[in-house]
């Protein structure tokens, strides 16, 4: 074999060392940021019980206390009802950041699927499909975020703003 050979037979090995090495890396950065969303989801929902639990405390407390503190009756209830706003505000807020989540997840995930589809082997493994909806943490967390908004401000309209007499 001649030496101009060798060369372009290295210079070919070197590139597809890189290809593969800079596959690999992508790899671990798609699944580094995959956990990292999933880290993100928990943080958020924290932050959601946190919000809850005030807003709820906030609003039980202005209900416990509005005839004693002798606040109005009308400043009492928009009080109520202000709370109510901010719980739907941070609601629709979560809301927001799961469904984004989502989004990135997908995207990631599609390209996990690509690269690890050429890399090892054709349909090595399935991209993304929306019929494993009811068994992402997000889709339960969509639904319980919906709920507990729904809930509380029933709660609020229907036994604690009829109470304030």
């Amino acid at each position: 074999m001649s030496e101009t050979t060798q060369l372009k037979e290295d210079k070919h090995l070197i590139q597809l060392t890189d290809k593969n090495t800079f596959k690999l890396e992508r790899l671990k950065y798609i699944l580094d940021q995959q956990k990292f969303l999933n880290e993100y989801s928990h943080k958020y929902l924290t932050i959601y019980q946190s919000m809850i639990t005030a807003i709820v405390g906030a609003g039980m407390a202005v209900f416990m206390s509005w005839k004693r503190l002798s606040i109005s009756l009308i400043v009492a209830r928009t009080t109520i009802r202000a709370l109510e706003c901010i719980l739907i505000l941070t609601g629709a807020f979560m809301f927001l950041v799961v469904f984004t989540t989502i989004a990135s997840w997908w995207d990631y995930r599609k390209e996990e699927t690509e690269l690890l589809n050429e890399v090892v082997e054709s349909n090595f493994r399935s991209p993304p499909s929306i019929k494993g909806i009811w068994r992402w943490f997000e889709s339960w967390l969509l639904i319980f975020v919906v709920v507990t908004v729904l809930c509380i401000i029933v709660f609020g309209e229907v036994w604690i703003v009829p109470l304030m007499k």
